[in-house]
């Protein structure tokens, strides 16, 4: 009884640590030797990569018995923590971009819906345009109408460039690391690629139709203007 109570009572205290912010069990991990440090990383998910984000390293050379040693050591320990920070930097932009994606994906469906409205309103524009032709046939409405698409147009380009910019940089990630580590999330990265080419495939369908609207209104505008202008008979 006593034993499992203990059992138990460790794992509460383990959990309170684990639950600590970063910067505490980074003070935590400063009064003890960096391998030891290094070694917590097998505790659980959650101290794997703690160690690689400490703001400073302690390295004592008093355990080696050649300076050539410490150095392969030192070296070492620089190395993985790079790699280690590339890879938790990566593994936390995949998901981002994954929500990234999926809110896009959201955004193209109304932006669809809103287009199909337009194409079946373009024969009411074209009918008010008749019946209203001061207010329809001028300039100023015509550049109302390419000012708008001007907006949505950049909106655009904006998403489409955020998430190639986040490709960019968890592919500059990838690179980085080494071999083993990279295939370890390179399926996901590909995967990421595929959704990615199909969401600014999308967002290009949408620019190529508001384009062609937009077209569409401005003509039937230019048209109301002209004929709004000609001599009386």
């Amino acid at each position: 009884m006593d034993s499992g109570h203990g059992k138990r009572r460790m794992n509460v205290e383990g959990d309170r640590i684990s639950d600590l912010p970063d910067d505490l069990i980074h003070k935590i991990l400063s009064f003890i030797d960096i391998r030891d440090a290094i070694g917590t990383s097998v505790l659980s998910s959650r101290w794997r990569f703690i160690w690689t984000s400490k703001p400073y390293l302690n390295f004592s050379s008093e355990n080696f018995d050649k300076l050539s040693k410490f150095s392969e050591f030192v070296t070492h320990v620089l190395s993985r923590r790079n790699n280690l920070s590339e890879e938790i930097m990566a593994q936390k932009l995949l998901p981002e971009l994954g929500v990234l994606l999926e809110l896009e994906k959201n955004i193209i469906k109304i932006n669809r819906a809103r287009l199909e409205l337009g194409e079946a309103q373009v024969e009411n524009y074209k009918q008010n345009a008749k019946m209203n032709p001061k207010f329809y046939g001028n300039m100023a409405q015509i550049k109302d109408v390419w000012a708008n698409l001007d907006l949505q147009l950049q909106r655009r380009k904006e998403q489409a460039s955020l998430i190639m910019s986040k490709l960019q940089l968890i592919e500059s990630l990838l690179t980085k690391l080494p071999a083993s580590n990279r295939a370890k999330i390179q399926l996901y990265f590909s995967s990421m690629c595929v959704e990615a080419d199909i969401v600014i495939s999308q967002i290009a369908d949408c620019m190529r139709i508001e384009c062609d609207l937009n077209q569409i209104l401005s003509s039937v505008c230019f048209h109301v203007l002209a004929t709004t202008l000609e001599p009386s008979s």
